[in-house]
């Protein structure tokens, strides 16, 4: 589907979450709330401790909640690297 894009989070230790069908990624950065839809613009972020919100691809929501890290958004890919994370 054309509306989709992948989402990775990344522990050291592990991949918490892999997923190639997500439509909505949301998130708390240090410079405020950020959403994100496919084909959306390259960026890079710090990230706040707290929930990150998804939506998979028939729109229903899930949750991750991470301590802090950054947020990656390339080639229609979003990456978050974090110390920790759970489901």
């Amino acid at each position: 589907m054309a509306n989709l894009m992948r989402f990775e989070v990344l522990a050291p230790d592990k991949y918490v979450l892999k997923s190639d069908e997500v439509s909505y990624v949301g998130a708390e950065t240090t410079g405020g709330g950020v959403g994100i839809l496919a084909r959306h613009a390259n960026m890079i972020c710090a990230l706040k401790e707290g929930p990150l919100k998804y939506n998979d691809a028939q729109g229903k929501a899930h949750f991750i909640c991470v301590d802090g890290g950054f947020l990656e958004v390339r080639e229609n890919k979003v990456t978050i690297l974090t110390e920790a994370a759970e489901t």
